[in-house]
């Protein structure tokens, strides 16, 4: 009996013992699977870094929420704000709460919103408003492939043909920007204040630059122009405080009201032979621009009002090569044997300002140091004989000032406004200090005259003057 009870319990362990081993062999196998397959799925076979997936099998960005919308009363919406969303990385989404599909973005949407870093527009979006990604904390715009108005290139907005560039993201921190080849239209604004910018080169496919598309974008120094260009728009260099050159080529026919108002560094201006008209106020505020090489058949005079006051400073109007020199950063123009320093590019802020070349005599031309934002203290040589108009008009760190002893001349307005200017230097040669010259220097507390007495009561000095 108990050899009958042993061989039971014997059977009955080793079925058991066979059933793990089954399981276990099973288990093994799906591991082996999984494994097999894990590794097909990763595999780059093309070697093309793409993983080995379609691009419906990659991950794709999560939409955005609490923004709010407008609906259009027909099945679509308007994105019209940012509303209670506090992500980084906005992702606008293809339909609204409510079920609308997502076809237009307002003008200003984003415009001065804290805290974004990039937007992502959906395939269902046909209309972009102004400025609304008008954000210096942008560095990218991402358009979906599926997108039949826009596109990106290199996290930029344009048109899907590529063809108008519409927003520069203007949290980017390049200093030089290439407008690609194929582009024919920069919008309205597209690069409004971008604040790093310090050289723009625009491609020879680019027939118009739109309104205000470069306007205030104050660091900007140099500017390409390509030789497809036609129309330079209004306003579209306002306010472009560090510009000193421009040189339009031959393809330019038209330069829009306001286009370089206010660029209070420009010097000479080239027109090429293809310019037919200079609308109003062009060149307005452009006090320091002295020297105009045209090519085209418009007919210009020193002094004059007309083409958008283009000449209204000028010295020098001619068909040659350029007349301004660069030395050390001094931008000077010798014309009919007179020498201006018209205006300083360097980076000094203790100036020791330059005997010209060849030693010649010179003038500080109105303006040329116009609200100069660096400058702490200046030299001025026995070779300058005159200062002109606002030559250091609010120049506000400027602290410390020596007038050489050839200078004859302080001109109306030359340091008015220097507000942290303490100290003042007058050489024995002034014989007139013009009205205003030193108005408003209310930190001034030092003033030494190299003359005598008698020569000082003898000196014109007119009104509003704090020396």
């Amino acid at each position: 009996m108990k050899n009958k009870l042993l061989a039971f319990i014997l059977i009955i362990l080793l079925t058991v013992s066979a059933l793990l081993l089954t399981a276990c062999g099973k288990g093994n196998e799906k591991e082996d699977e999984k494994e097999e397959k894990g590794t097909e799925d990763t595999d780059d076979k093309d070697g093309d870094g793409d993983d080995g997936k379609t691009d419906s099998d990659k991950e794709t960005k999560k939409e955005s929420k609490k923004l709010t919308f407008e609906s259009n009363g027909d099945g679509t919406c308007t994105l019209t704000g940012r509303g209670k969303c506090t992500d980084r990385d906005i992702v606008i989404p293809e339909k609204s709460n409510k079920g609308d599909t997502v076809t237009a973005i307002a003008d200003y949407v984003f415009a001065g919103s804290a805290n974004i870093n990039s937007v992502t527009v959906g395939k269902s979006v046909t209309e972009i408003g102004h400025f609304a990604f008008d954000n210096a904390n942008i560095v990218s715009i991402t358009v979906d492939e599926e997108n039949t108005a826009y596109r990106d290139i290199d996290g930029n907005l344009y048109s899907k043909d590529g063809e108008t560039l519409i927003q520069y993201a203007k949290g980017k921190t390049d200093s030089s920007f290439k407008v690609p080849s194929g582009t024919k239209r920069i919008a309205y604004g597209a690069f409004y204040a971008s604040a790093y910018l310090t050289e723009i080169i625009i491609s020879d496919s680019v027939e118009e630059i739109g309104e205000g598309a470069f306007a205030y974008v104050t660091g900007l120094r140099t500017v390409t122009l390509g030789e497809g260009l036609k129309t330079i728009g209004k306003g579209a260099f306002c306010g472009c405080t560090e510009i000193t050159t421009v040189e339009t080529g031959d393809s330019v026919e038209r330069i829009c009201a306001s286009a370089f108002g206010s660029c209070i560094s420009l010097v000479s201006v080239t027109l090429g032979k293809g310019v037919e008209a200079i609308e109003d106020n062009a060149f307005s505020g452009c006090q320091k621009l002295v020297e105009i090489i045209n090519h085209s058949s418009l007919v210009m005079e020193k002094g004059s009002q007309d083409y958008g006051l283009i000449a209204q400073s000028a010295k020098a109007i001619h068909e040659g090569s350029t007349r301004i020199t660069d030395y050390d950063g001094y931008l000077f123009l010798v014309n009919e044997d007179v020498t201006y320093l018209v205006g300083y590019v360097g980076n000094d802020t203790v100036l020791m300002l330059p005997n010209a070349e060849g030693g010649a005599e010179y003038v500080i031309h109105d303006y040329a140091f116009f609200e100069n934002e660096e400058i702490v203290a200046v030299d001025i040589p026995s070779s300058v004989y005159e200062i002109g108009s606002m030559a250091f008009y609010r120049s506000l760190k400027l602290n410390k000032v020596v007038i050489g002893d050839g200078v004859k001349t302080v001109g109306a307005d030359a340091f008015a406004g220097c507000a942290s200017l303490s100290s003042l230097y007058i050489g024995g040669a002034v014989d007139e200090i013009l009205g205003a010259a030193f108005k408003n220097c209310a930190s001034l507390s030092e003033v030494t005259y190299a003359g005598t007495a008698e020569k000082w009561s003898e000196i014109f000095i007119d009104g509003d003057n704090d020396c």
